[in-house]
């Protein structure tokens, strides 16, 4: 039997204890998985309908952009958004008093604008931009999420105009200017009038990029 100091008294040694170092790797993993579920299982992102905390949204119902209420809303599944005389400053929304934010959230939300007299809505928005002025939020730009052919672009211009206040003229104009931008170039867009419609001002645009066979629809809110 080797001597408790010897050299290969040693290594026996180190051997077993290098034996339990990936079990207990494991285990610790395994801890740290248990814990995660436990604090997500109670957490609000697995609630059916979650519950608003008050950095999450605001005491109207209207989205609020800082961190946390960024995630509430795409958990949620919904953007508000209000262009009204009573809404709440830029700041207070956690936003910049003059400027341009782009937000995108982690799975395309349902965008609901709200004008001095009525509302909008766009299923599905993967990125929106919030514009600021003197501490006002005055516009919000944002269109459908994902890739879209030219027919459904213009089928979603197409199905919102004639509540959003676009005539048939408007329409027939857009299609001539595309038609005209579309002459030797590859990447064109045209754009439907400002028109005032539910206490706001809309406006839309459509561009193409046959390289990238994309075609985008954008609609822009802006206050009275």
């Amino acid at each position: 039997m080797p001597s408790p100091r010897s050299p290969q008294a040693q290594r026996l040694r180190r051997k077993r204890l290098l034996s339990w170092v990936p079990t207990t790797i494991v285990a610790l993993l395994c801890i740290g998985v248990v814990i995660a579920a436990i604090a997500v299982g109670d957490s609000w992102w697995s609630e059916p309908e979650p519950e608003a905390a008050v950095d999450q949204q605001a005491a109207d119902g209207a989205s609020l952009f800082t961190q946390a209420g960024v995630d509430f809303l795409t958990r949620q599944g919904e953007l508000r958004v209000k262009l009204r005389d009573d809404a709440l400053s830029a700041g207070e929304l956690g936003l910049e008093p003059d400027g341009e934010r782009t937000i995108e959230p982690l799975v395309p939300v349902r965008a609901i604008v709200l004008g001095e007299e009525g509302t909008f809505s766009i299923e599905l928005v993967d990125a929106f931009t919030l514009i600021t002025e003197d501490d006002e939020l005055v516009a919000l730009r944002t269109g459908p999420a994902g890739p879209r052919t030219w027919g459904t672009a213009m089928g979603s211009v197409r199905s919102v105009a004639p509540s959003w206040g676009w005539t048939t003229e408007h329409l027939e104009q857009l299609d001539e200017d595309l038609t005209a931008a579309s002459r030797g170039s590859d990447a064109y867009s045209a754009e439907l009038p400002l028109v005032t419609t539910n206490g706001a001002r809309v406006g839309a645009r459509i561009d193409v990029d046959t390289r990238a066979s994309s075609v985008t629809v954008t609609y822009t809110f802006r206050t009275l």
